[in-house]
């Protein structure tokens, strides 16, 4: 996807139940989706089962939005992966957790992230998604990459009561040196880190 400002919205198909639309890469060796474009939006969609890939990769789009998708079993890469995307709103999203909120399905069981942030990426949100059972960190921004945002996101947990583990396999969020000026929650807009 390189056209600016396409729209992609699953959640315009009628009937059914979220997500409605699923990209699945079961015979691909590649990532769900590619984009550059910028003002780039991407709702509703389940992206999935890519074998040598991740499921969405933003290289560098720019003020981007991705909302209420499901990005899961991606078996050899990131959930989702920003290479020096700037001014980018990720929402919503289950990130290795099915839409259920509790049925595992990790993305980059070799090592990999749910969310990566990285190469000089800045100004992003990172807000209400539920992230659990990946390779690596929930949430990882590396490489020179500052000003992000990480807020009331709910990382190595199910959303049923009491809460389930649904653990990442190392870090809820890791933040290398040299990234600068990152937030990780604010008063009244905490992160659940279990």
């Amino acid at each position: 996807v390189n056209a600016s400002s396409t729209v992609i919205n699953g959640n315009s198909q009628p009937g059914g139940s979220f997500p409605k639309i699923t990209v699945d890469g079961v015979d691909l060796y590649k990532t769900c989706v590619v984009t550059t474009a910028t003002n780039l939006t991407i709702k509703g969609i389940r992206f999935t089962r890519s074998l040598d890939g991740g499921g969405i990769f933003l290289n560098p789009a720019q003020t981007f939005v991705i909302d209420s998708c499901v990005v899961v079993g991606n078996a050899f890469s990131y959930g989702i992966d920003v290479y020096s995307g700037d001014n980018g709103i990720i929402r919503n999203s289950y990130i290795g957790i099915e839409a259920d909120g509790t049925t595992c399905n990790g993305n980059g069981p070799g090592g990999s992230a749910g969310i990566r942030v990285y190469n000089g990426a800045n100004s992003n949100t990172i807000d209400k998604n539920v992230i659990g059972c990946n390779g690596a960190s929930a949430v990882q921004i590396n490489l020179n990459s500052s000003s992000n945002i990480v807020t009331n996101n709910i990382i190595g947990s199910a959303t049923d009561a009491p809460c389930t583990n649904k653990g990442n396999a190392q870090r809820g969020i890791y933040i290398q040196a040299g990234c600068t000026n990152n937030i990780i929650g604010t008063v009244g807009n905490p992160n659940i880190i279990a």
